[in-house]
């Protein structure tokens, strides 16, 4: 299950559908600062005015992640492990 959505929508939501999302709550990334609403509703103007949802920034999740990788890689190829 993903953490957060992002509802594209051709027209206005209605207020139910804004009720719903902010009903939803927020979420925080792991080890981040940036709290972001659970469900985010986009519509197609939204777009055109120049308007993002507003994400969490993984960036430093990924460089974490690729460092990893990296660790783990060398460790497989040293003699006498993995």
């Amino acid at each position: 299950m993903a953490p957060l959505g992002v509802l594209k929508a051709l027209n206005e939501p209605t207020p139910g559908m804004r009720s719903e999302a902010s009903a939803m709550g927020f979420w925080k990334l792991p080890g981040g600062q940036t709290v972001s609403p659970v469900m985010q509703i986009f519509t197609i103007q939204d777009w055109f005015d120049g308007k993002l949802p507003k994400l969490p920034d993984t960036s430093g999740t990924l460089k974490d992640a690729q460092r990893l990788i990296r660790a783990l890689e060398r460790q497989a190829k040293m003699p006498g492990m993995g």
